[in-house]
């Protein structure tokens, strides 16, 4: 399709291309959603809507020029920005509650979750053990979620809907109203340019100040900064143009090409990097083969790696996997506690450990076998009995309330076949000691797959540690 002028094939063009690349790397993006799970979708979807929204009505304003209603720029105007800034900050909050929650986890303290027995019933009545600090950033977290965020978009959305039919409405009510000004400097643009001004300059740095420190290896950081500073060159060069520029250099140059511009990038920036970051992921995965099983396993018997990659495991905003290792470790060594207490006639003059609690985080004690060894094969070692004492039914049931449990605060991503058959053993009160040993296994290949890679990369190589 042909249009008389060169600068309307040119836009033409443009809304092409820029829808193509907008829907095309969207449907991708939903299309391999599992590969993102540590990013919002439905935040990222309205924001792709709001793009096609402004952009495509600046685009159809220059395509069709007069034919094109003035009305549907200034939907386009308020509902694109909306859909896609507003989705934009709440993606820079849930940010920084996950990275400080995944920072209470590392370096908070616990309280003794595996206190003693005589106060098991104070320990079943009493679910928030943790931390107050560590419940706090959970407590935030839970409110910040995807979907609860989305909820708080669309309706202010709604209520944005609502504000442009009564304003639009008071402007057609003006004596002499002609719709072309809709698409002017009018005071019905005023709004816009209040919050325009408000994003960039109060909401932009403080998204640079808040974020400048943040770690993450997604880098969900470095994209939402990029989006910043992208905003903060261009969006301004569509007020400079319009009031200064354009009648001394090309009066047929639209202004609505720099916001084109930015909606375009911004999205290259959230959508395209990542999908193009999956294959440069593969190719780092390689750079384990370096490295077998045994150099990984080898990292939870140095006190100095394991620091280094629970930071690492930080920065990938999982945690509770190394947490879920710390506390498995501690919670084998209690199984051999009682094992030795059970076992008549032991050759071991004294136990492995004292019978007194340890907090996790306080003190950790030596490993008795490595974390990749379970429990049951631990345990066999001192006892052939296959179901847990009684005694120690409290601390598996807080292990798994801790963990595993769906909702828990630290909870891990394990198969349904595995939360299916530990939940089976805790609701029979039938408790064997392998009851954790796969799940421990699955959360072990997380943390292989995902952190090692980069931990090979950023610490063993450069460090030089064998």
């Amino acid at each position: 399709m042909m249009f008389p002028t060169l600068g309307q094939n040119l836009a033409c063009a443009a809304l092409v291309f820029h829808f193509a690349i907008v829907i095309v790397t969207t449907t991708i993006f939903l299309y391999n959603r599992h590969k993102f799970n540590h990013r919002p979708h439905r935040l990222i979807l309205l924001g792709a809507v709001g793009n096609l929204i402004i952009s495509g009505a600046y685009y159809c304003r220059l395509i069709f020029w007069m034919g094109f209603s003035c009305t549907l720029v200034i939907w386009g105007t308020y509902l694109g920005s909306a859909l896609y800034f507003l989705p934009f900050m709440a993606r820079g909050i849930q940010l920084l509650v996950v990275v400080k929650f995944n920072t209470a986890k590392v370096h908070g303290q616990l309280q003794d979750t595996f206190i003693d027995d005589k106060n098991s019933f104070e320990l079943m009545e009493h679910e928030t053990y943790r931390h107050s600090h560590i419940s706090r950033q959970a407590y935030n977290k839970e409110r910040v979620t995807d979907k609860k965020l989305t909820f708080l978009v669309a309706l202010f959305i709604f209520i944005l809907i609502s504000a442009i039919s009564v304003m639009q409405l008071v402007r057609m009510l003006e004596p002499g109203f002609d719709e072309y000004t809709l698409c002017g400097f009018g005071w019905h643009y005023f709004p816009f340019f209040g919050m325009t001004g408000l994003f960039l300059f109060v909401c932009c740095p403080l998204v640079i100040y808040f974020f400048w420190n943040v770690k993450d290896a997604y880098g969900l950081r470095n994209e939402l900064i990029t989006c910043v500073f992208l905003g903060l060159l261009i969006y301004p060069m569509y007020f400079v143009w319009t009031l200064v520029l354009k009648e001394q250099l090309n009066s047929s140059f639209s202004s609505y090409y720099f916001i084109a511009l930015f909606m375009l990038l911004s999205h290259v920036n959230t959508v395209g990097v990542p999908l193009g970051s999956l294959a440069y992921r593969a190719r780092k995965l390689r750079t384990i083969a370096a490295y077998d099983s045994a150099h990984f396993h080898r990292i939870f018997e140095s006190p100095e790696m394991l620091h280094h990659f629970r930071s690492f495991a930080s920065r990938y905003l999982c945690s509770e996997n190394t947490c879920f290792i710390d506390d498995f470790q501690l919670l084998k060594q209690y199984c051999v506690v009682a094992a030795q207490s059970g076992t008549k006639g032991s050759s071991m003059e004294t136990p492995l450990l004292s019978a007194k609690p340890i907090s996790i985080f306080k003190s950790r004690p030596p490993a008795i076998t490595p974390a990749h060894v379970g429990i049951a094969a631990t345990i066999r070692k001192y006892s052939d009995k296959e179901p847990v004492p009684a005694e120690l039914h409290i601390r598996f049931l807080k292990f798994y309330r801790t963990y595993i449990q769906p909702g828990a605060l630290l909870e891990v991503n394990l198969s349904s076949n595995a939360h299916t058959a530990i939940f089976r053993q805790i609701q029979n009160g039938h408790i064997t000691w392998d009851i954790f040993d796969e799940s421990k296994d699955q959360v072990l290949s997380l943390l292989y797959d995902n952190v090692f890679p980069d931990f090979v990369q950023n610490y063993i190589r450069r460090k030089g540690v064998v």
